[in-house]
């Protein structure tokens, strides 16, 4: 374990931003605030508002970002309008084009409701259901819908209404049997069903992006490749693949077109006495574990090709009865995990940096950028020699603490200068 000490200092940014709802594209994040959208440039500290809520009655918006950290253009934006007075309501479906700065309307219907909405490019599949005038309460699905907007066309799905829909895929959509557990893909086009996989529990939900699709069940892993339509399974036996436990489950983090991780239990229950980290490679289809620890639980896990983040906790712990955990960063080339803020809330990654937004009185909550460069330059050589059982560190990092995962015992340490003089050597007991 390493405490930051003055290392790495992060830079306090969005000092009076109370970000919401945050999601990234590479280094741009978008968040909402007050029904407003904003656009935060993560390398230049440039933040713009490019979605203006201008209701009068307490209108609000509310973004939504469905598949994964993907490189699609729009997203969909729901508007929702309630009277104080009457409590009538007014609300409208939008699709926004990140990339021109360009909001569409799609739906306006006064007492319809967009509950669940996903995107692609310029593609929109949407849920309504209607709204009951007097009490507000959402009732029952009215239809499916599918919107393109290039074309300026919008049709329903009559089909969809007899399944669990999970997402949009170009034109097919991800679906699961209510009766039999199976996950396929609908062919919006020709309307055809084609069978893909087991997830007979739908405890959760699939992840997937433009390429890849990403879901478990009990103890198996499956990963999808909607190009070349293959499908692998990863076993784990006696273990459970992510935690269903409502207060611990949480999609796996895809990381662009390449990486993806998840977590695994050594237990099928609430038994569990250790939790681990995975990562799969999507260009070669390897699993390796990144970080296990005891009796200990990873939670909102997000990773680049080099970090790892995440939260972590005593696995007995109850929401909302504890503080808000410690937030860490792992280096997987020098195996050093770095304790960087308590009571973190949300995070995100970039190549470039790291966002963590602190739990702390008073409003608004802080939010930290911190350079991942300078965790790179902190160690640039860690060598184990397995044959004497002997690790080389370099340059000395000059933090306080330092921990090393290796498969053997060590019983002595030395410490030299940046010109070679041994300064000290001894026991580790000591």
């Amino acid at each position: 374990m390493t405490n930051l000490s003055s290392q790495c200092e992060p830079k306090i940014v969005l000092e009076t931003e109370y970000v919401s709802n945050p999601h990234f594209f590479d280094n741009i994040m978008f968040f909402q605030q007050s029904g407003h959208l904003y656009r935060y440039d993560i390398n230049t500290d440039i933040l713009e508002r490019v979605v203006v809520n201008t209701s009068t009655t307490h209108g609000i918006y509310s973004f939504t970002f469905r598949g994964s950290c993907d490189p699609y253009e729009s997203f969909p934006i729901r508007y929702s309008e309630v009277n104080q007075v009457n409590f009538s309501s007014n609300h409208k479906l939008f699709i926004y084009n990140r990339f021109l700065n360009q909001l569409t309307e799609i739906e306006k219907e006064p007492n319809d409701d967009h509950t669940l909405n996903w995107s692609q490019g310029d593609k929109v599949l949407y849920q309504t259901r209607q709204r009951d005038e007097a009490s507000q309460l959402l009732l029952n699905v009215k239809e499916w819908k599918f919107y393109d907007l290039s074309k300026d066309s919008v049709f329903s799905i009559p089909k969809l209404l007899d399944y669990k829909v999970f997402g949009l895929n170009d034109n097919k959509v991800i679906v699961g049997s209510l009766i039999d557990g199976k996950i396929y893909l609908y062919d919006l086009l020709t309307e055809a069903m084609k069978y893909i996989g087991e997830n007979k529990d739908f405890l959760w939900r699939i992840k997937y992006d433009q390429n890849h699709m990403l879901w478990a069940s009990d103890h198996t892993l499956y990963f999808y490749n909607f190009k070349t339509e293959k499908l692998n399974e990863y076993p784990f036996p006696d273990q459970l693949i992510l935690n269903h436990t409502p207060s611990l489950s949480e999609l796996p983090y895809f990381y662009k077109d390449s990486l993806a991780y998840f977590n695994v239990f050594n237990s099928p229950d609430q038994s569990f006495t250790e939790s681990s980290i995975y990562q799969l490679n999507f260009q070669t289809g390897q699993i390796k574990m990144v970080l296990s620890e005891p009796n200990l639980i990873f939670n909102y896990m997000i990773g680049n090709e080099r970090f790892v983040v995440f939260r972590q906790y005593d696995k007995n712990f109850l929401w909302p009865n504890v503080v808000e955990p410690m937030v860490y960063l792992y280096d997987m080339e020098s195996g050093i995990k770095y304790n960087l803020l308590e009571n973190g809330g949300w995070f995100g990654l970039t190549d470039d940096y790291l966002l963590v937004r602190e739990f702390a009185d008073p409003l608004p909550w802080p939010t930290y950028r911190y350079d991942l460069k300078c965790f790179e330059d902190l160690v640039s050589t860690l060598e184990v020699d397995q044959k004497n059982k002997e690790v080389s560190l370099r340059p000395n990092p000059a933090i306080d603490e330092v921990e090393l995962q290796v498969n053997f015992s060590i019983d002595r340490y030395a410490i030299y200068s940046i010109d070679g003089q041994l300064q000290k050597t001894a026991a580790t007991s000591d």
